[in-house]
């Protein structure tokens, strides 16, 4: 593992996917990261190359055992096995638009409505909305090269590029957890009143805060120093209301926004500073994580749909429910938006000890992408790490752009707490 994370920062600069048809030769490492290469001699235990971007490290030799294929438009496609052993394939046209499917027999090729299941893949071979679907077993893939340029890795044995994710392995899979939301996934509880929503919520899932009054401070980071997301540095965030609501627990949340110097942002409409958005939880402890703080500075006059379902007994491995959440409001010039973020991929990597300046929590880490597009435009795709502390809820969400541009996440980060409950 060693030899080959030092062999990948040799040659990291290289990850770039091109976008169009390719006349040029791409490396794939196992670690999923292609790098645009030159060739010079392939032996049966290693491979000798240049980096087309690295020009001046002149030579490199990588043991085949790390590398999963050589595509060449013209000559031939090169594939190796876990043991080095090779493959020669007619090249054709190596094609890397859309998304494409890497299985570890070496073939590889375009899918449509890709669906990552705990029982497989499952997908389309065409664009075709009636087209049937296929499903390929996880132990056959390699990886899945995403459109939006990032990579699934099916292997944790390698290690991962920088625009690689790792795909949570299937021994630990929660197979009682479904991998996307439906209408059957809410368990309402009508004929309860909030007092009993409350103790009943309260004992299933402590991962969301329910007491009015609690006021939660954040702050926007960027390795480690203070940053903002469109002029605001600070976000504070306090139960105001707790009912319930069609059957689900309602805490409802103010929002407030704040600059470097604690002070009011410019030009922002005062009702910003009494927003309150809602999340909702129901009958079984689920947590709906309905808005995106990360993201989403904008008044919400209304929202479909959730983005993710957090139970209360979170396991090292399960697979939380993912789906598409729609809001529709205004940004701080009073222009309409209207917000579509899907939720892919979260799973649950494990409890860890997370130290912020409100001090020390011990937290569960969530892993996933999120898919988000304004106005209908091309979606930005963020990776995300969310850490969630009992009695509390998101203690530090870490969000960054897959662009191939982004080394360093944006941080939002616990600062304070304050608990401004009135004494009776």
């Amino acid at each position: 593992m060693k030899l080959l994370t030092a062999l990948l920062i040799a040659i990291s600069l290289s990850a770039a996917i091109p976008s169009q048809a390719r006349n040029r030769t791409l490396m794939l490492t196992r670690d999923g990261a292609f790098h645009d290469v030159k060739v010079k001699q392939i032996s049966r235990n290693r491979i000798t190359i240049v980096n087309n971007r690295q020009k001046a490290r002149g030579k490199m030799k990588i043991p085949t055992r790390f590398i999963y294929a050589i595509l060449d438009n013209d000559g031939s496609n090169v594939f190796f096995d876990e043991d080095g052993n090779q493959r020669i394939v007619p090249a054709g046209r190596n094609e890397m638009e859309g998304t494409i499917l890497f299985l570890k027999n070496h073939q590889f090729f375009p899918i449509y409505d890709l669906r990552i299941e705990d029982e497989g893949l499952f997908y389309r071979l065409s664009a075709k909305r009636r087209d049937q679907y296929y499903r390929m077993e996880r132990e056959k893939v390699f990886m899945v090269k995403h459109e939006d340029k990032h990579v699934t890795l099916f292997t944790n044995k390698y290690g991962h590029a920088r625009s690689a994710v790792l795909a949570p392995p299937i021994e630990n899979i929660d197979r009682g957890t479904p991998s996307y939301v439906s209408e059957t996934d809410f368990h309402p509880a009508p004929e309860m009143d909030t007092k009993s929503l409350v103790d009943s919520v309260y004992k299933i899932n402590p991962y969301t805060l329910y007491k009015p009054g609690i006021l939660l401070e954040y702050n926007f980071q960027k390795d480690g120093n203070l940053d903002d997301i469109h002029r605001v540095s600070y976000i504070k965030t306090q139960v105001a209301d707790l009912r319930a609501k069609d059957g689900m627990l309602v805490p409802y949340v103010m929002q407030m926004i704040y600059n470097g110097e604690h002070g009011k942002v410019s030009n922002i409409p005062d009702d910003y500073y009494e927003f309150m958005f809602p999340v909702q939880i129901d009958a079984k402890g689920y947590y709906h994580l309905t808005h995106n703080m990360m993201q989403d500075l904008m008044q919400v006059d209304y929202h479909k749909g959730f983005g993710v379902l957090i139970p209360g007994d979170l396991k090292a491995g399960m697979r939380l429910p993912c789906g598409t959440l729609t809001s529709v409001g205004k940004t701080f010039s009073g222009k309409s938006i209207t917000l579509e973020s899907t939720y892919k991929e979260w799973h649950v990597v494990g409890e860890t000890n997370m130290k912020t300046p409100a001090g020390y929590f011990t937290c569960m880490k969530l892993r996933g992408l999120v898919y988000e597009r304004t106005n209908g435009k091309s979606p930005t795709v963020y990776k995300v790490a969310c850490y969630l502390a009992k009695g509390i809820g998101i203690i530090c969400y870490d969000s960054m752009i897959l662009d191939g541009r982004e080394t360093k996440p944006l941080t939002l980060c616990l600062t304070r707490m304050q608990d401004n409950t009135k004494k009776k």
